[in-house]
Order: structure tokens, then C-alpha cells, then sequence
């Protein structure tokens, strides 16, 4: 079965750290009990060593506003940063214009190789808990096929699936590199066109059980089941 990027990353940051402990990893008598999990709000600076060492791209998201993190015995295990989203119009695409201040993006997360295994879902169920009084009422977020992600973590937590994001492409420079922004006429000349890849659409409703009935009505990328990991 195809692993997921991250899946790949834990385990390879695994074997690095057994390899420089000699006399076995420091993280073996930390007991990970999920019940004695302690969730709270961290730092966005704090947020971001989880994530450069863990997560698929190795990069913040843009503009971070909030970071949530789980620990065993004081160690961060694992983290989830959300923020304005990406590019902006994503807001207005998912539930119009009217009510585009009330979304938010789930835009990073990544947990350590020792963790508890439900350690991702329990801190996405706690940060959404956390960000829905914060007046949020949609959060979106998205997988990245090129990365082997299906979103299992948000099938899960009950997100909705929202299909692929639009057909779009993208711009090469003669280096190999992605060139982002909006090109003039004749801009292009020096840049290869190729297909971007598609990427999976996910929503979360916030609220009470009026707020989530109106937003759900109100939801303009259609739902659709989830889509499940090749073998």
C-alpha cells in the first residue's frame, strides 16, 4: 500500500534518532497514553520546528495566526497551524463573499515518530474545538496527491469532502523550479506550461446545530465521498 509522505518522514526521522542514541531513545519512557494527552494553544515560532522537521513540504503556511500542540510529560508530540486562506478567494469559493470572514485554513500539521497513532486526530479535534470560539465557522483544508495523502486524518475527524480543487497550470523556469503570480503578455516565453496537480478539498462546519444546518445549506463546493488509498 502507497505510504504517505509523512508516514515516510516519522519513520525515517525514527531510524536517524535510534541511530544517534546509542543507549536507546530518550522518547521509549515517555508513556503516550492518549488519555494522558495534554493539549493547548503554542507559539507560532514553536509550531514551525515541528513543522520543518516533519512535515511533507518542510515550510510554514502563509500567514500563520494560530497554533495548537499535544504533549506527553512536557515533550511536544505534534502540532497543527491554521491561518488566512490561501490564496485569499478560497474563502469566498467555499461559502461566497458575505460570509468569507468566517473561514479559516487548517494549513500545517505533523506529529513526531513517537506519538500516540491517534495523536493527529485528537489534536485536530481539540484545535477545531479552539477555533470555532474564536467566531470561525468553516475550515478548509487540502491534501496533496503528489505527497500520498487522501486525508485520512480529516475522514476521521468527520470532515466533508469536497472533490479537486480546479484544472490549473503551472509555469516551470528553466531551472525546474515552480514560478507563482500572474504573468504579463510575453511573460511566459521562457516558461514550460505543465498540468498542476489536482488537489483534494476538505470543509469542517463549526458551530451550534443552527449555525452548522446554515452553513452547511450554504456550502458552495459540493460534497462528495472520500476518496480511499490505492493499493
Amino acid at each position: 500500500m502507497i505510504k504517505a509522505h509523512q508516514r515516510i518522514i516519522r519513520e525515517s526521522m525514527e531510524q536517524r534518532e535510534v541511530s544517534l542514541n546509542l543507549f536507546g531513545g530518550w522518547w521509549q519512557d515517555i508513556d503516550t497514553d492518549i488519555s494522558k494527552a495534554v493539549l493547548c494553544q503554542v507559539s507560532i515560532r514553536t509550531a514551525t520546528q515541528i513543522i520543518k522537521k516533519y512535515e511533507y513540504l518542510g515550510t510554514m503556511c502563509n500567514a500563520p495566526m494560530y497554533a495548537y500542540g499535544i504533549r506527553w510529560e512536557g515533550e511536544l508530540a505534534g502540532v497543527v497551524v491554521y491561518g488566512a486562506p490561501s490564496p485569499p478567494i478560497v474563502a469566498m469559493s467555499v461559502i461566497g463573499k458575505e460570509l468569507s470572514d468566517k473561514v479559516i485554513q487548517l494549513g500545517r500539521g505533523a506529529c513526531v515518530h513517537w506519538a500516540h497513532p491517534h495523536a493527529g486526530s485528537k489534536l485536530i479535534a481539540y484545535s477545531l474545538r479552539e477555533i470555532e470560539q474564536l467566531g470561525y465557522r468553516v475550515v478548509v483544508a487540502f491534501t496533496d496527491p503528489d505527497a500520498g495523502e487522501i486525508g485520512t486524518l480529516y475522514q476521521a475527524t468527520n470532515w466533508l469532502y469536497c472533490g479537486l480543487t480546479a484544472i490549473r497550470p503551472d509555469y516551470i523556469d528553466t531551472h525546474g523550479r515552480r514560478v507563482m503570480g500572474h504573468f504579463r503578455k510575453g511573460e511566459v516565453q521562457n516558461l514550460t506550461r505543465a498540468p498542476r496537480t489536482r488537489k483534494g478539498r476538505y470543509a469542517y462546519i463549526l458551530g451550534n446545530k443552527a449555525d452548522r444546518r446554515y452553513y452547511t445549506e450554504n456550502l458552495m463546493w459540493p460534497v462528495e465521498q472520500y476518496p480511499k488509498r490505492d493499493k
